[in-house]
Protein backbone atom coordinates (compact mmCIF):
# COMPACT_ATOMS: atom_id res chain seq x y z
CA UNK A 1 0.00 0.00 0.00
CA UNK A 2 1.26 3.47 -0.88
CA UNK A 3 2.38 5.75 1.97
CA UNK A 4 -0.03 8.61 2.71
CA UNK A 5 0.76 11.94 1.10
CA UNK A 6 2.45 14.37 3.48
CA UNK A 7 0.33 17.51 3.63
CA UNK A 8 2.16 19.37 6.40
CA UNK A 9 5.71 19.39 7.74
CA UNK A 10 6.57 20.57 11.25
CA UNK A 11 10.15 21.61 12.03
CA UNK A 12 12.00 21.84 15.31
CA UNK A 13 13.89 25.14 15.67
CA UNK A 14 17.11 24.62 17.66
CA UNK A 15 19.36 22.10 15.94
CA UNK A 16 17.17 21.91 12.83
CA UNK A 17 16.07 25.28 11.40
CA UNK A 18 18.86 26.85 13.42
CA UNK A 19 22.33 25.45 13.95
CA UNK A 20 23.15 24.03 17.34
CA UNK A 21 24.24 26.38 20.13
CA UNK A 22 27.37 28.18 18.92
CA UNK A 23 30.60 27.86 20.89
CA UNK A 24 31.42 31.57 20.87
CA UNK A 25 28.25 32.50 22.75
CA UNK A 26 28.58 29.50 25.05
CA UNK A 27 32.18 30.51 25.83
CA UNK A 28 30.98 34.02 26.69
CA UNK A 29 28.43 32.49 29.08
CA UNK A 30 31.20 30.43 30.71
CA UNK A 31 33.33 33.57 31.09
CA UNK A 32 30.55 35.21 33.08
CA UNK A 33 30.00 32.09 35.20
CA UNK A 34 33.71 31.46 35.68
CA UNK A 35 33.41 27.68 35.34
CA UNK A 36 34.23 25.04 32.75
CA UNK A 37 31.78 23.72 30.19
CA UNK A 38 31.88 20.30 31.86
CA UNK A 39 30.75 21.88 35.12
CA UNK A 40 28.14 24.22 33.64
CA UNK A 41 26.28 22.03 31.14
CA UNK A 42 24.66 19.54 33.55
CA UNK A 43 23.35 22.39 35.72
CA UNK A 44 22.23 24.39 32.68
CA UNK A 45 20.13 21.50 31.39
CA UNK A 46 18.89 20.52 34.85
CA UNK A 47 16.77 23.68 34.98
CA UNK A 48 16.24 24.13 31.25
CA UNK A 49 13.09 22.01 31.06
CA UNK A 50 11.23 24.24 33.52
CA UNK A 51 12.54 27.31 31.70
CA UNK A 52 11.44 25.98 28.29
CA UNK A 53 8.05 25.03 29.69
CA UNK A 54 7.48 28.58 30.92
CA UNK A 55 7.40 27.63 34.60
CA UNK A 56 10.19 30.12 35.31
CA UNK A 57 11.59 33.14 33.50
CA UNK A 58 15.17 33.87 32.50
CA UNK A 59 16.05 35.69 35.70
CA UNK A 60 14.91 32.77 37.84
CA UNK A 61 16.65 30.30 35.50
CA UNK A 62 20.01 32.01 35.82
CA UNK A 63 19.48 32.54 39.53
CA UNK A 64 19.08 28.78 39.94
CA UNK A 65 22.02 27.97 37.68
CA UNK A 66 24.42 30.31 39.47
CA UNK A 67 23.19 29.17 42.89
CA UNK A 68 23.70 25.50 42.04
CA UNK A 69 27.14 26.24 40.61
CA UNK A 70 28.05 28.18 43.75
CA UNK A 71 29.18 31.21 41.77
CA UNK A 72 28.49 34.85 42.57
CA UNK A 73 26.99 36.66 39.60
CA UNK A 74 25.24 39.96 40.15
CA UNK A 75 21.53 39.76 39.22
CA UNK A 76 22.13 42.77 36.96
CA UNK A 77 24.18 40.42 34.76
CA UNK A 78 21.30 37.99 34.24
CA UNK A 79 19.91 40.04 31.34
CA UNK A 80 23.30 39.74 29.64
CA UNK A 81 23.26 35.96 30.12
CA UNK A 82 19.71 35.76 28.74
CA UNK A 83 20.86 37.67 25.66
CA UNK A 84 23.88 35.43 25.16
CA UNK A 85 21.67 32.35 25.38
CA UNK A 86 19.33 33.74 22.73
CA UNK A 87 22.25 34.70 20.50
CA UNK A 88 23.71 31.21 20.76
CA UNK A 89 20.68 29.81 18.88
CA UNK A 90 20.46 32.54 16.24
CA UNK A 91 22.53 31.02 13.43
CA UNK A 92 20.12 29.68 10.83
CA UNK A 93 20.38 26.53 8.76
CA UNK A 94 19.85 28.65 5.66
CA UNK A 95 19.59 25.79 3.15
CA UNK A 96 16.93 23.96 5.15
CA UNK A 97 15.04 27.16 5.94
CA UNK A 98 14.97 28.10 2.25
CA UNK A 99 13.61 24.65 1.38
CA UNK A 100 10.96 24.91 4.11
CA UNK A 101 9.84 28.36 2.96
CA UNK A 102 9.35 27.06 -0.59
CA UNK A 103 7.02 24.26 0.53
CA UNK A 104 3.80 26.33 0.63
CA UNK A 105 4.32 27.15 -3.05
CA UNK A 106 4.40 23.39 -3.64
CA UNK A 107 1.10 22.92 -1.85
CA UNK A 108 2.49 21.79 1.51
CA UNK A 109 1.81 23.42 4.85
CA UNK A 110 4.55 24.17 7.38
CA UNK A 111 4.87 24.70 11.11
CA UNK A 112 7.42 25.03 13.90
CA UNK A 113 7.39 23.09 17.17
CA UNK A 114 10.15 23.95 19.63
CA UNK A 115 11.03 23.65 23.28
CA UNK A 116 11.83 27.30 23.83
CA UNK A 117 11.70 29.76 26.77
CA UNK A 118 9.83 33.03 26.53
CA UNK A 119 12.86 35.28 26.02
CA UNK A 120 14.20 33.12 23.21
CA UNK A 121 10.76 33.00 21.62
CA UNK A 122 10.54 36.78 21.64
CA UNK A 123 14.14 37.39 20.56
CA UNK A 124 14.41 34.86 17.76
CA UNK A 125 10.95 34.19 16.41
CA UNK A 126 8.68 37.16 16.88
CA UNK A 127 9.19 39.76 14.17
CA UNK A 128 11.26 37.55 11.85
CA UNK A 129 9.99 38.21 8.34
CA UNK A 130 10.28 34.55 7.32
CA UNK A 131 8.15 33.41 10.24
CA UNK A 132 4.96 34.55 8.56
CA UNK A 133 5.32 31.73 6.01
CA UNK A 134 4.84 29.18 8.79
CA UNK A 135 1.16 28.50 9.30
CA UNK A 136 1.53 27.43 12.92
CA UNK A 137 4.31 28.11 15.44
CA UNK A 138 4.12 26.40 18.82
CA UNK A 139 6.71 27.25 21.47
CA UNK A 140 6.63 25.15 24.63
CA UNK A 141 6.65 28.21 26.88
CA UNK A 142 3.39 29.40 25.31
CA UNK A 143 1.42 26.25 26.14
CA UNK A 144 3.22 24.99 29.28
CA UNK A 145 4.20 21.67 27.70
CA UNK A 146 7.58 20.43 26.44
CA UNK A 147 8.31 17.85 23.79
CA UNK A 148 8.07 14.85 23.90
CA UNK A 149 4.76 15.19 25.76
CA UNK A 150 2.05 13.95 23.35
CA UNK A 151 -0.04 17.05 24.11
CA UNK A 152 2.30 19.25 22.08
CA UNK A 153 2.09 16.92 19.08
CA UNK A 154 -1.67 16.44 19.17
CA UNK A 155 -1.86 20.24 19.14
CA UNK A 156 -0.53 20.15 15.58
CA UNK A 157 -3.02 17.49 14.52
CA UNK A 158 -5.76 19.84 15.72
CA UNK A 159 -4.19 23.00 14.27
CA UNK A 160 -3.69 21.53 10.81
CA UNK A 161 -6.94 19.56 11.02
CA UNK A 162 -5.26 16.65 9.28
CA UNK A 163 -4.91 12.94 10.01
CA UNK A 164 -1.70 12.39 11.97
CA UNK A 165 -0.19 10.24 9.20
CA UNK A 166 -0.37 13.18 6.80
CA UNK A 167 1.90 15.27 9.02
CA UNK A 168 5.69 14.91 9.13
CA UNK A 169 7.83 16.09 12.04
CA UNK A 170 11.58 16.78 11.95
CA UNK A 171 13.63 17.00 15.15
CA UNK A 172 17.25 16.38 16.13
CA UNK A 173 16.17 14.45 19.27
CA UNK A 174 15.26 10.78 18.99
CA UNK A 175 13.14 11.15 22.12
CA UNK A 176 11.05 13.88 20.52
CA UNK A 177 10.71 11.94 17.28
CA UNK A 178 9.51 8.92 19.24
CA UNK A 179 6.96 11.13 21.01
CA UNK A 180 5.54 12.34 17.71
CA UNK A 181 5.44 8.84 16.28
CA UNK A 182 3.49 7.70 19.35
CA UNK A 183 0.54 9.86 18.27
CA UNK A 184 0.80 8.73 14.64
CA UNK A 185 2.81 11.59 13.12
CA UNK A 186 5.44 10.47 10.61
CA UNK A 187 8.76 11.64 11.99
CA UNK A 188 12.46 11.65 11.18
CA UNK A 189 15.57 12.41 13.19
CA UNK A 190 17.53 15.29 11.72
CA UNK A 191 21.27 14.73 11.41
CA UNK A 192 22.27 16.63 8.26
CA UNK A 193 20.51 18.25 5.31
CA UNK A 194 21.51 15.62 2.77
CA UNK A 195 20.40 12.76 5.00
CA UNK A 196 17.11 14.53 5.70
CA UNK A 197 16.46 14.82 1.97
CA UNK A 198 16.75 11.03 1.64
CA UNK A 199 14.57 10.38 4.71
CA UNK A 200 11.81 12.67 3.46
CA UNK A 201 11.85 11.09 0.01
CA UNK A 202 11.23 7.72 1.67
CA UNK A 203 8.24 9.18 3.52
CA UNK A 204 6.70 10.76 0.43
CA UNK A 205 8.40 10.66 -2.95
CA UNK A 206 6.13 13.47 -4.20
CA UNK A 207 7.69 15.99 -1.81
CA UNK A 208 9.96 18.61 -3.42
CA UNK A 209 13.56 17.45 -3.40
CA UNK A 210 15.08 18.16 -0.01
CA UNK A 211 18.07 20.42 0.70
CA UNK A 212 21.40 19.12 -0.53
CA UNK A 213 23.78 21.68 0.96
Amino acid sequence: MDSPRIEAIVFDYGGVLSLFQDEQSWSAILDVLGVTSETARPVFWLHRHEYDRGDIDGVEFWSRVTSDLGVNVEPSRFAFLIGLDSMSWSRLNTALLAWALALPDAGRRIGICSNMPIELTEDLLEGRHWLTRFEHVVASCRIGVNKPDPVIFTRFIDLFDLPAERIAFIDDSQQNVDGARAVGIQSVVFRANRELARDLARLDSSLPEGPRA
